[in-house]
């Protein structure tokens, strides 16, 4: 996988305004020196000196904020060249960092490949452990874990194998749910992923770092306490939310994800969906199979459930609210890969995710939190990404206005700078004007 876009040479972003994300502030007419990789100097444009040879890069007017992390993906397909493509969209977008949410060794290969610089085009890669799944459990996708000895098995073979964290998925009796807490306490690997379901909330958010949907809620907690009673639901969000912070467990939203979910299952939403403009950044194959009926959610949800998923994701929109009101970190998240079931499509997707997020009432700043400092911050890599600041990685997405204002902003990109790579915005047309190209048949 070769670089094609930017190089390694010392870049100035002169005459900027940086949006540090530290707190809800810019700071104007800076000049932003980055070297090797790192942010070295930032300061007022009249103070700063530009190195000799520098690479110029004119900020009037724009601001420069930190590249976004979508902290839900999947996919990475085992053909290098669609490998490349796909891990490419979301630096058109401006995503410099994913986490992927089903992993193999290879992945890990991958992650280790980007991080020593064998691959440009690609965001830094964080990848969970395999699916962990309890009792009772669909065992497509890995095996179950019965006894305390199994799952505590399970744990310390993910740590030593290098995961970032660990993805707990289906039901579970609760003495191997608890020794895979306790193990992965013992091991220092984050618990994440799905709520087991049948358990209670208070000991789903015990000893977590994360979970992985807001709809866990749904299933793990308010369909069991307020059958079909939305009025009651919406009243509960309060204490969900108090319970949810007191554990500092941080929630992934997936609002985008789960919409399209309802949009799909609807007729005469499926059909709109078909006129998404970014399909062609899509393989055929795969297009061939998410905009035609043998989609997997079309077979399995008939067109009626889509007034259903409309109705809950308003529900899980306020649940997000409530939580962000109450001090809950959020993150952004999308569930993107190739497959795309509910058209949530590598990189469009988080700008989507970006706009649920406000829509769901948080305020500009709030919602690129979540895509930025926060998963930084959940990801143990605060001191390296996540905020514009010196010494940190040089992740940067250069747009033409204030995103504070119009969260909208953020995808109207001059160009995104990845581990200090700066990718100019032509250029990342013409490659995905190549992209398509290459899928169209």
């Amino acid at each position: 996988m070769e670089d094609r876009v930017g190089t390694q040479q010392t870049t100035a972003f002169v005459n900027v305004n940086v949006v540090p994300m530290d707190s809800e502030r810019i700071l104007k007419g800076q000049t932003v020196i980055v070297r090797e990789g790192r942010i070295v100097e930032i300061g007022a444009a009249e103070q700063v000196k530009i190195p000799e040879g520098a690479t110029r890069i004119d900020g009037q007017g724009k601001y420069l904020m930190p590249g976004l992390v979508d902290m839900h993906v999947h996919g990475f397909n085992d053909d290098e060249k669609t490998m490349e493509k796909e891990l490419f969209l979301y630096i058109a977008y401006g995503v410099t960092t994913v986490q992927h949410r089903n992993g193999k060794s290879k992945l890990l290969k991958l992650r280790e490949q980007i991080k020593s610089g064998g691959n440009f085009s690609a965001p830094t890669l964080y990848v969970s452990s395999p699916f962990i799944f309890g009792e009772k459990s669909l065992t497509l996708f890995g095996s179950t874990h019965d006894t305390p000895e199994e799952a505590r098995k399970a744990v310390a073979e993910y740590a030593k194998d290098g995961y970032d964290s660990l993805k707990v998925y289906g039901d579970w009796k609760q003495e191997p749910y608890e020794a895979l807490l306790d193990e992965a306490a013992k091991q220092k690997i984050p618990v994440a992923g799905h709520f087991a379901r049948n358990l209670p909330l208070d000991l789903n958010l015990r000893g977590r770092l994360e979970v992985a949907h807001a709809e866990e809620f749904l299933y793990t907690y308010f369909f069991k306490v307020a059958k079909g009673d939305w009025t009651k639901r919406e009243s509960l969000i309060p204490e969900v939310a108090k319970a949810t912070k007191e554990a500092g467990v941080y929630v992934t939203a997936t609002l985008t994800s789960y919409r399209g979910i309802g949009l799909v299952a609807g007729d005469d939403t499926f059909q709109q969906l078909l006129k998404k403009p970014e399909l062609k950044y899509i393989p055929k194959s795969n297009r061939d199979r998410l905009t035609s009926e043998r989609n997997g959610y079309r077979k399995q949800f008939k067109p009626d459930r889509g007034v259903v998923f409309a109705g809950l994701t308003v529900f899980l929109k306020k649940l997000v609210k409530g939580m962000q009101d109450e001090g809950v970190k959020i993150l952004l998240g999308t569930d993107a890969s190739f497959e795309a079931q509910s058209f949530t499509i590598p990189g469009v997707s988080a700008q989507e995710e970006l706009r649920e997020l406000v829509d769901a009432g948080l305020t500009p700043y709030q919602a690129i939190l979540a895509a930025t400092r926060n998963p930084a911050e959940a990801l143990n890599g605060a001191n390296e990404f996540g905020t514009v600041a010196i010494g940190k990685r040089a992740d940067l997405i250069l747009v033409e206005g204030n995103p504070f204002e119009d969260i909208n902003q953020v995808s109207k990109q001059s160009g995104v700078m990845v581990r200090g790579r700066w990718h100019y915005q032509a250029e990342i047309q013409k490659r995905l004007d190549d992209l398509a190209s290459s899928f169209a048949h």
